[in-house]
């Protein structure tokens, strides 16, 4: 039984839709697309939207470590033909748009199970005016992929005929669905619930069919389990299980898809105070109403809305996942897009009541307005210098050398420390081993690219990020070259005096500035020297401060022309 709030008749000029029309959530919601399209090109790209395409790189040539949660490399294998990395997630971000128009589409299908084509609209734009939503609904992760298939998949177990022969090819073509996003991510088992809560209101509607609705319940099943199976054995086929760099070590030691299961479930989850509460609140400004309906729907079903009781168990699983911001660990910013397209979709007994009351287009207008100062409050400057670190990089260090960063944003080098989340060095610190020094040691590192906070602990006299000899090798052997590249090399002030100091990455130097003594040989500026590992004594030529700079580059960027930030809060 749909929930239809028939509205009170209000006045309108013969110039414009009523008030209560489902024409003003359908404006809303092509502006806010319409404002997406834009983003996509102008928004920058987040640290995890780096991490993906690298994976991408990685499959590429061999290197990727591991099968579980990785399965998007083999739907964007074209992506490494684009000039470069940032463009490349562009136009990934494109296909990810489509993936959330799926959702969109999917959101509206299963709302008007519940409601009138008005409210159901609402609910789409609840979703897509959230700030998060119009932020992050097109990045470049797993999340909108696995999204988009699982509400297909809660679309046709809400509304396909499942109880005549119709329902068994769609239940197969669902349960494969849900089988591809356990692919994506494992956390599309946190949509179980809403799964359990639609099956539940079809076993109710479907009376006298009910048989063959089991039977549909058991093919989507078996085809999910199947699906997974046959698709995480097709992928790991062909996975080398040599990691493409020296990860941290709950990476390097979850040798066994199981262990990886098990290492990723428990860091998962939380009890207590959310890491990620701040972003929690944040989320609450940027989306005030969609956060007031979600807040109201479990009043609103507790109170007998909708009147079938079926029915409110179905909206009750549909906002389960509502829920787990309060035990699931990982609920950043992009998390929303996920978690919130079957929430909406219970609003609608909220909705009900509100459009009973409210205007729809006052509605609309209030959610749209809210999210356009999202929209204009962007800052679209950041990927064009997104784009020059990549490049400046690529210039100075030839590819396949390694280097240190935050998200492996230069996948064509080899990145050489782990992913530096909080689990990433919360795992590093484990260890009590120097694991960058160790790196150090086995490979040449000729850059770091200092584009995380974390990296800011080696200015303190006493880090705490890092271990001792780790901050100790990482000062004594990078200096500061532009924005946030740093190259292995030294600084020789005029007038110093000779000093050793132990060179952990061998290759190519090339003098700057001013001539230097190395080992007792003059050095001009622009004459290249090779320098092994080990212990090497410098001191000024007495002709001005000089640089030793890794590489063959006779010039260098200025200090300050990669200067501005290299990502935008999330």
């Amino acid at each position: 039984m749909a929930i239809a709030a028939t509205p009170v008749r209000r006045g309108r000029t013969s110039f414009a839709p009523d008030p209560d029309s489902p024409f003003w959530p359908t404006a809303g919601i092509v502006l806010l697309l319409a404002a997406q399209c834009t983003m996509i090109v102008t928004r920058a790209v987040n640290w995890d939207e780096f991490h993906y395409y690298a994976m991408v790189e990685h499959f590429r040539t061999g290197q990727l470590p591991t099968a579980l949660q990785t399965f998007h490399v083999r739907l964007f294998g074209w992506l490494p033909a684009a000039e470069d990395n940032v463009d490349a997630i562009v136009a990934a971000r494109w296909v990810m748009f489509a993936c959330e128009l799926v959702t969109l589409a999917c959101i509206y299908a299963v709302a008007r199970r519940f409601a009138d084509q008005r409210i159901a609209l609402l609910s789409v734009l609840a979703y897509l005016s959230t700030g998060y939503v119009l932020q992050h609904g097109f990045a470049f992760r797993t999340d909108p992929q696995a999204t988009a298939a699982l509400m297909v998949a809660l679309a046709v177990l809400a509304r396909a005929p499942l109880g005549d022969r119709r329902g068994a090819p769609l239940a197969l073509m669902a349960g494969t669905l849900v089988g591809l996003s356990g692919m994506i991510t494992i956390k599309a088992v946190l949509f179980a619930p809403t799964f359990l809560g639609l099956a539940w209101m079809r076993l109710v509607d479907d009376g006298h069919n009910r048989p063959r609705t089991v039977l549909a319940f058991a093919a989507m099943a078996a085809s999910a389990v199947a699906t997974f199976a046959l698709l995480y054995q097709f992928h790991a086929a062909d996975l080398s299980g040599e990691p493409v760099a020296a990860q941290t070590p709950a990476i390097r030691g979850a040798e066994t898809t199981t262990a990886l299961v098990l290492s990723s479930l428990d860091r998962m989850f939380f009890i207590g105070v959310p890491n990620q509460l701040s972003m929690m609140v944040k989320g609450i400004f940027l989306a005030p109403i969609t956060t007031v309906l979600v807040v109201a729907t479990p009043i609103a079903l507790v109170r007998g809305l909708p009147p079938a009781a079926h029915e409110r168990i179905a909206l009750a699983g549909l906002w389960f996942p509502a829920l787990t911001l309060a035990f699931y660990e990982n609920a950043a910013s992009y998390y929303y897009a996920f978690m919130l397209a079957p929430v909406v979709v219970s609003t609608v007994a909220v909705l009900g009541l509100a459009t009973r009351r409210i205007p729809v287009v006052m509605m609309t207008a209030a959610m749209v307005s809210l999210t356009m100062g999202v929209f204009v409050m962007d800052n679209r400057s950041v990927i064009d210098n997104q784009r020059r670190i990549v490049n400046v990089a690529s210039q100075l260090v030839p590819e396949g050398s390694g280097y240190f960063d935050h998200a492996d944003m230069l996948p064509r080098l080899i990145k050489r420390n782990g992913f530096m989340t909080p689990w990433g060095m919360q795992a590093y610190r484990d260890t009590g081993r120097p694991l960058y020094r160790e790196a150090m040691e086995a490979a040449p590192v000729p850059l770091l690219l200092a584009n995380w906070w974390v990296f800011g602990d080696l200015d303190s006299d006493r880090p705490e990020l890092f271990s001792p000899r780790d901050a100790e090798a990482l000062r004594e052997n990078y200096i500061h070259v532009s924005g946030p590249l740093f190259l292995a090399g030294r600084q020789v002030p005029d007038g110093s005096a000779v000093r050793a100091s132990e060179f952990l990455v061998p290759g190519p130097y090339t003098a700057h500035g001013a001539p230097l003594i190395l080992d007792g040989d003059l050095l001009t500026p622009g004459q290249t020297v090779h320098i092994s590992r080990g212990v090497h004594h410098l001191r000024s030529a007495d002709k001005g401060d000089a640089r030793l700079v890794w590489g063959t580059a006779k010039q260098l960027p200025e200090p300050d022309d990669l200067n501005g930030p290299s990502w935008v809060a999330l």
